[in-house]
């Protein structure tokens, strides 16, 4: 049975090119047989000139796809992470469909930190291998994860008192008082 892995990266480079290198070295590498690539962006033409070599360099083993959004007619207000995280829940009915076009359909599925939302795609389509690409230092995966196991009351607590915030494992985090102005 074909080893067929599709990878999806959230819009920008920082996200195009761990996914792209990952892709590359688990078909190079690790006994894939065909890495499909989904760069979910809202300007192709923009993104396609900036991944440049690795699309000449992309043959039949090595696909890369672009999910275009049309984000014309929406709030695009916020933060750029706001921003990325709304464009990838714009993108799941895309993501779906086409994962489900792929023959042979993949038996692993990869997504950047900025994509969990997608893994339900993949438990949907019940591909059983799911992975989430972190490309960020080990210190600020346990800071992020140890942040969302904090109720309100817990973090107010540290952010009023300008102490520092205990992170399991790693250094704690010392705020300052202009950090929140």
């Amino acid at each position: 049975m074909e080893l067929h892995g599709a990878l999806v990266a959230s819009p920008g480079m920082g996200h195009f090119v761990p996914i792209l290198e990952l892709g590359k070295h688990l078909l190079n590498h690790h006994g894939f047989d065909r890495i499909t690539v989904f760069l979910i962006t809202d300007d192709v033409p923009r993104s396609k000139s900036l991944v440049g070599k690795t699309l000449t360099e992309a043959g039949p083993k090595f696909v890369i796809r672009f999910i275009p959004l049309d984000v014309s007619g929406q709030d695009m207000s916020g933060s750029l992470l706001t921003k990325l995280a709304e464009m990838m829940r714009m993108a799941i009915p895309d993501i779906r469909t086409a994962i489900m076009g792929l023959e042979p359909r993949p038996r692993v599925f990869v997504v950047d930190l900025l994509g969990t939302e997608a893994l339900a795609v993949a438990e949907e389509l019940e591909i059983t291998r799911k992975h989430v690409l972190v490309t960020t230092s080990a210190w600020f995966l346990a800071f992020t994860v140890y942040m969302a196991s904090l109720d309100k009351g817990t973090l107010f607590k540290h952010l009023s008192s300008i102490g520092a915030l205990p992170i399991p494992g790693c250094s704690p985090v010392k705020f300052d008082k202009y950090m929140f102005i």
